[in-house]
């Protein structure tokens, strides 16, 4: 159980990453004479991918906590990496 939750928070760096990536990128790129991050479609993937990070970190920490507080943890970890992933 104690590793569910050092690997949530390691794919959660990750996706901070590719998140960060990915915005840098459609502010960057053009299309058809407009720049991705203009796009409706392409602002709502990345709010989307925004929302979906900021759950997956908050899950992890409150498993974190629960396991520094010495209570049952097993359930939260558990769901945080099946989020994480």
């Amino acid at each position: 159980m104690h590793g569910r939750v050092p690997y949530a928070a390691g794919t959660i760096g990750v996706a901070t990453a590719a998140l960060k990536l990915a915005i840098e990128y459609a502010r960057d790129r053009e299309t058809f004479g407009k720049k991705l991050a203009a796009r409706q479609a392409i602002q709502w993937m990345i709010a989307d991918s925004e929302i979906e990070l900021r759950a997956a970190r908050l899950l992890t920490y409150q498993a974190a906590w629960k396991a520094d507080l010495g209570q049952d943890f097993k359930m939260d970890a558990s769901i945080a990496k099946v989020v994480c992933d």
